[in-house]
Formats: structure tokens, sequence, C-alpha cells
């Protein structure tokens, strides 16, 4: 799966990186490659592994409102927020992306 969200990173940043403002473009670009590789890692999970990644998810439930909660907190407070809360956030939503949920890529970082 690693392999699919590394070349969906890179597609978008390859993508992003020919437009006049890469850092905003690349958010829409990943979003369209997280898309597509969702699909490509789709077909190859079993049922019991997207069980097992849904059970995952619901389990870091707490921990990702958390993130969104202090993002959100942050932003409110015209605060910068840190690349690892990012990352964090961008994995909750890809994870989301990848156990079915179709609105995961259009959610903000």
């Amino acid at each position: 799966m690693r392999k699919h969200w590394q070349k969906a990173e890179k597609e978008a940043w390859e993508k992003a990186s020919k437009r006049r403002f890469p850092e905003r473009d690349y958010a829409q670009y990943l979003q369209e490659s997280v898309q597509v590789a969702r699909y490509t890692v789709g077909e190859t999970l079993s049922n019991a592994e997207v069980k097992n990644l849904q059970d995952l998810r619901r389990e870091i439930e707490p921990q990702i409102e958390e993130l969104r909660a202090a993002r959100d907190e942050a932003l409110k407070r015209g605060l910068k927020i840190d690349p690892e809360t990012a990352k964090a956030i961008s994995l909750a939503n890809n994870l989301d992306a990848l156990v079915g949920d179709k609105d995961a890529i259009y959610r903000k970082k």
C-alpha cells in the first residue's frame, strides 16, 4: 500500500510543480492521485484486510478528532499548523479514503 501512496504523492508533486503556485495546486493533484491509488489498492485488498483497516480507523478515531480540533483551533487563532500534525491528518484522510469514505479526499488537511 505504501508504494501506491508514495506514487500518488510523487505524481501529484510532478503535476503541481509545473504550475504557478505548486503548493496550492499540490493538494488538488494529491486528491486526484490518492483517489486513483485508492481504487488501485482497493482492487488488491481482501475483504479481511479492508475490515482490519476499518477496525483500526475506529480505534484511532479519538486521536484523529483531537488532531483535527487542534488544527481548527490553530487556524482560528491565526497560527501555523505544524507539519507533523498536517501530515497525520493527511494520512488519516488517506486511510478514510482507503476504507471507502468517498468524501475523504475532499476534506481539508
